[in-house]
C-alpha cells in the first residue's frame, strides 16, 4: 500500500510513512488553530472597544480604558483614551517608531522604521504618511519639541481631531499648527472629519456639500490661515510650515469673497516673517526685533536668524506676546547665542 514502509526525514531518520503523514496533517491543523484563535481575539477586542465607546456616547457618560483613564470615547485604533500615554504608546506600536531625538531645533532628523522593518527608509513627512497614526506622531513631535506645546494637551487635541470628537478653541489652535506643518491627515474620517473638525458647540467644519465663501487669509500667519480655511470647509495648498520659520500669507487663489464648492482647495503663497540670518562672516548675526510678536512667531524669527530663545515657554491654553528682549534688536550677537525675552498674556 502507499502508506506502507518508511521514509527518511532530515533530523529524524527513518520514519513510517503513515506516521509522517499524520504528523504533517497535525501540524497544519495546529497552525490553522493558532491563526483562528488570534483572529477571534482581535475581533473580540475591537468589538469590545466599539461597544464601550458607543455606550459612553449614548449615555453622555465616560468610558474607562484598560489603563484606568476615563474619557468620552476611546480611540478605535488603540482602545485607549485619546492623548493618554498609553494611547501614544499604542499608536507608536501600530506604526513602528522613528527617532525624534532631533525634534525641537532640527525636527524629525532620524529615520523611520516601519513595522517589522530592519533597515532605515524614508522618514515620514507631508505627502508620504501611510496612515493617520504616523501623521499624529510627526506633528506632535513638532508642536511639543519646537513650539514648546504641552505633550498631554497636544496629544489630546490631535487624538480628538482624528476620531471626529468635538474640540475646543484652544485645541483648534493646536490642530491648525499641526495642519500647517504636516498638512492634512492622509485618511479622511466620517462626514469629512478629518480633514475638517467638530467644534465644542457641535458645529462640523467637514467638507459637506454646497458652496462656501472664500475668507481673506492674505496677511495672516500660515497656521491662522489654515484654521480659517478649514473652518470655512476648505483645504489649503501651496505652502507648508518650515521648521523654525514663521510664515505669512502674501497671496491666495481663489480670491477672498469668491464662492466655491465646499471642500475646494485654496492655494496660497507665503513669505518668511523673520529676516534670514545676516551673518557678518565672523560668526555673528543681527538680532531681529521680536518685541510685540506672539511667542511662537518670536521663536520662529529668532531660530531663522540663527539664535535661541530663553526666558519664556508656551503655557497650556494661553496666548503670549513678547514685551521685551535682551540683547536689543539690531545688536550683533554670536550665532547660536540666546536672546532672553519677557512675555505677557495677550
Amino acid at each position: 500500500m502507499a502508506l506502507e514502509g518508511t521514509v527518511k526525514l532530515p533530523g529524524f531518520g527513518p520514519v513510517k510513512k503513515k506516521t509522517a503523514v499524520y504528523g504533517a496533517v497535525g501540524a497544519v491543523i495546529l497552525v490553522l488553530g493558532i491563526w483562528w484563535y488570534r483572529q477571534r481575539q482581535a475581533a473580540n477586542a475591537a468589538a469590545s472597544t466599539a461597544a464601550a465607546s458607543t455606550a459612553a456616547a449614548g449615555s453622555g457618560g465616560a468610558v474607562t480604558d484598560p489603563a484606568g483613564n476615563t474619557c468620552s470615547a476611546l480611540n478605535p485604533q488603540t482602545g485607549y483614551c485619546p492623548g493618554t500615554a498609553e494611547d501614544q504608546a499604542a499608536l507608536a506600536d501600530l506604526t513602528g517608531a522613528y527617532d525624534t531625538s532631533g525634534a525641537g531645533e532640527a525636527g524629525l532628523s532620524g529615520y523611520y522604521y516601519g513595522t517589522g522593518a530592519s533597515t532605515a527608509t524614508t522618514a515620514p513627512g507631508p505627502g508620504n504618511f501611510s496612515d493617520n497614526a504616523e501623521w499624529a506622531q510627526y506633528v506632535e513631535a513638532y508642536i511639543t519639541g519646537t513650539l514648546g506645546g504641552d505633550p498631554s494637551a497636544t496629544g489630546n487635541a490631535i487624538g480628538k481631531y482624528l476620531t471626529g470628537q468635538p474640540i475646543t478653541s484652544d485645541q483648534q489652535n493646536i490642530v491648525n499648527e499641526a495642519i500647517a506643518y504636516g498638512e492634512y491627515p492622509p485618511v479622511a474620517g466620517p462626514n469629512g472629519n478629518p480633514p475638517g473638525f467638530v467644534t465644542s458647540t457641535g458645529t462640523s467644519t467637514g467638507t459637506g456639500s454646497g458652496t462656501v465663501t472664500v475668507p481673506n487669509v492674505t496677511g495672516q500667519r500660515l497656521a491662522d490661515a489654515t484654521g480659517m480655511l478649514t473652518a470655512a470647509g476648505l483645504r489649503i495648498a501651496g505652502a507648508s510650515q518650515v521648521q523654525g520659520v514663521s510664515q505669512t500669507v502674501t497671496g491666495q487663489s481663489p480670491a477672498a469673497g469668491t464662492s466655491v464648492a465646499a471642500g475646494s482647495t485654496v492655494t496660497v503663497t507665503t513669505t518668511r516673517t523673520g529676516a534670514p540670518p545676516t551673518g557678518t562672516g565672523s560668526g555673528t548675526v543681527t538680532v531681529p526685533n521680536v518685541t510685540g510678536q506672539r511667542l511662537a512667531d518670536a521663536t520662529g524669527m529668532l531660530t531663522a536668524a540663527g539664535l535661541r530663545i530663553t526666558g519664556a515657554s508656551q503655557v497650556k491654553g494661553t496666548e503670549q506676546v513678547v514685551t521685551g528682549q535682551r540683547p536689543a534688536s539690531g545688536t550683533q550677537a554670536p550665532r547660536g547665542s540666546a536672546v532672553t525675552v519677557t512675555t505677557r498674556k495677550s
